[in-house]
């Protein structure tokens, strides 16, 4: 059966995904789509001829206007599905081929490389008007060096297997703050390395996505120190580093990040500890964009674990009937 399926496992993100992780909106398994629509009879043909400019409508209610050839779509056409979903662009043999864009029932749009049906070679992944994914595609998933930009205005440039991020990577924010890291199946593992526009530095480090107890922070003169964040926090706060602005803030989005990646994970309990460690470096009168940017996520982690709460709910109350 041919068919076009979006993978959109980027990995896990929301619509954004400080590591590079995307839980997509979207849900990716659900959208297949088969070209040839073997399940459902075509009703009508609008083509007389073996070669012709024509209609194709089945059974379902897809149809498909454009280049027919011996009965199947071949060169320039566009199909517009049940759901709504549409694909306009080159066709071979009934396949989607060459260069096309594809448009999702959730709104998302993938313009780029076809292959025997699938989203192969350079193509760009429209989530919305500041989210989108540029990337080399191989059998309908990410492969190689892809560029996410995201809501908040970062980016995540990395390696990609699978369709997940795997290998190097680097996150880049407005601030030109960044963020290194090494990813392995999609989770960040070993050592994630903030270098500050201040000239100082964070490092983490990571197991299979979970980030450990213990960070160390380098001051831009080179002087370290190494602990428990609790430990550093505690530190930092009595110092007279607290005074300076600039090294709040930085602790502040490295934990920030952290909490990204729990959300990623659908770890929302992990999520909300990170967001809490994060929110006692801000200045609770002063509004920055880091500070909104915390705010936001505090209340989308709430919001998803008490859906995600009544949904584990349902799930055991229907199968104990």
């Amino acid at each position: 059966m041919n068919k076009l399926i979006l993978t959109c496992v980027l990995f896990l993100t929301s619509l954004f995904n400080v590591s590079g992780a995307v839980l997509f909106e979207c849900d990716s398994e659900s959208l297949q789509y088969n070209s040839q629509h073997e399940k459902s009879a075509i009703v009508s043909t609008d083509c007389p001829e073996l070669k012709c400019e024509g209609k194709i409508i089945w059974e379902d209610g897809t149809s498909y206007e454009g280049a027919i050839e011996n009965g199947k779509m071949e060169g320039e056409g566009k199909i517009t599905f049940k759901d709504g979903a549409t694909f306009e662009g080159k066709w071979k043999h009934g396949k989607k081929e060459g260069f096309g864009a594809f448009n999702f029932p959730c709104g998302f749009e993938y313009l780029g490389s076809f292959k025997n049906d699938l989203m192969h070679g350079e193509g760009v992944l429209r989530m919305s008007e500041t989210e989108s994914l540029s990337a080399t595609w191989k059998n309908g998933k990410v492969e190689g060096l892809g560029t996410h930009f995201r809501n908040d205005g970062s980016q995540f440039i990395g390696e990609y297997k699978n369709g997940k991020p795997d290998g190097q990577g680097m996150v880049v924010w407005e601030s030109k703050d960044t963020m290194r890291g090494v990813w392995k199946n999609g989770l960040l593992n070993e050592k994630s390395h903030f270098k500050f526009e201040n000239g100082s530095s964070i490092v983490q480090f990571w197991e299979n996505g979970k980030i450990q107890d213990k960070a160390v922070y380098i001051q831009a003169n080179g002087f370290n120190v190494s602990g428990a964040p609790e430990q550093l926090a505690k530190m930092l706060l009595k110092s007279s580093l607290s005074n300076n602005d600039s090294v709040e803030s930085n602790f502040s989005l490295a934990w920030y990040v952290a909490a990204v990646e729990y959300k990623n994970q659908n770890d929302f309990d992990g999520a909300t500890d990170q967001l809490k460690f994060a929110q006692i470096f801000l200045d609770p009168f002063e509004e920055t964009r880091l500070s909104s940017l915390l705010e936001s996520e505090i209340e989308f982690v709430s919001e998803e674990k008490e859906r995600t709460g009544v949904a584990q709910k349902v799930d055991i109350g229907t199968s104990s009937q």
